[in-house]
């Protein structure tokens, strides 16, 4: 039976995880410096935009003592970086509520509309994938081609409109939009809010995926160990099972990551065609109103996220491939 030369773990090191998270905590900083700067230089005094046009020079002064915009900018940007990292990001310059509170309840829809819409994303393209890359050129490869290519050609807000109208107003078996949380309608109702949110986001995410599933696992497909393993008499599913898609599994790790990133940050036209109140929907509506203080800490949420889901997915590699090497 062949078998591949063993390979020796290379352990994962103090030092790579103390690099590693620097280099996190200075993209987070980077960040942090640029959402404090968007708030600044956007056009408009944000103690005029909570008083109103009609509020005298004197009341917006007095305001702007109060929160603190009369300091110096690197003053402003510490007692703001100090509020962040004990969880405090302020108030709604609109409504003056806190906005922990405001951003909170939107983080759990968020993520749990991205990972709904992820794995079935990876339903789609992982074996479109596989038939396409096990026989290219072929019907199977084709039909993956096709698929792909429509998923990405599909606006997403068309594709939600068409599943609104099919699965809400013509069969009646989903609610067409809004957001249930498992303590108002349990899991079943939780569920039925989620799946055609879930699947709008999904399908689209899964036509990226399955070009680079195919891409990654026919390189592995035509290296030479690959071929031995067939010469040897192991089945075809065997050795997709066992050779190629361990060794291919670092790439379509990065695209799922990288996919994920992009899920949380990039759902917006999917949240407002479903009203699902997530960090997105947040985020635009935020703009619209001009309350910039709520758009940074959306934003700097999302960065958070997207750094410790690329950290993590670092880590993974070594764990799928004794190869990779720390250092």
């Amino acid at each position: 039976m062949f078998r591949r030369p063993a390979q020796r773990r290379v352990p994962l090191t103090v030092a790579y995880l103390v690099r590693r998270l620097g280099s996190v905590a200075l993209v987070l900083l980077g960040v942090s410096v640029m959402t404090f700067l968007l708030v600044q230089f956007i056009p408009g005094d944000p103690a005029r935009v909570v008083l109103g046009i009609q509020a005298t020079d004197a009341a917006v002064a007095q305001l702007r003592e109060r929160m603190g915009l009369d300091a110096p900018l690197y003053v402003q940007f510490g007692r703001w970086l100090g509020g962040v990292l004990h969880g405090d990001f302020g108030t709604s310059l609109v409504t003056g509520q806190a906005i922990g509170s405001i951003v909170q309840p939107r983080i759990w829809p968020t993520t749990a509309l991205a990972l709904s819409a992820l794995l079935i994303g990876l339903v789609i393209a992982v074996p479109l994938g596989i038939a396409a890359a096990l026989r290219p050129g072929g019907k199977r490869d084709l039909l993956a081609g096709l698929v792909s290519q429509l998923g990405v050609s599909l606006p997403d807000f068309w594709l939600g409109v068409m599943l609104i109208y099919l699965f809400s107003e013509r069969l009646r078996w989903l609610p067409s939009s809004g957001y249930q949380s498992v303590q108002e309608g349990g899991v079943a109702g939780w569920a039925g809010h989620l799946l055609l949110p879930a699947v709008t986001a999904g399908v689209v995410s899964g036509a990226i995926m399955i070009r680079f599933v195919r891409g990654a696992l026919l390189e592995v497909i035509r290296l030479d160990y690959v071929r031995t393993a067939r010469a040897k008499g192991l089945a075809a599913r065997v050795v997709m099972a066992r050779h190629v898609l361990r060794n291919a599994a670092i790439p379509i790790v990065t695209i799922i990551g990288l996919q994920l990133a992009t899920l949380i940050s990039g759902v917006v036209t999917v949240e407002i065609v479903y009203a699902w109140p997530g960090l997105g929907r947040l985020a635009l509506e935020s703009t619209l109103n001009r309350d910039y203080s709520i758009l940074q800490a959306a934003v700097l949420l999302t960065a958070v996220i997207y750094s410790v889901s690329s950290f993590l997915i670092d880590l993974l590699y070594g764990a799928l491939d004794p190869r990779v090497r720390y250092g």
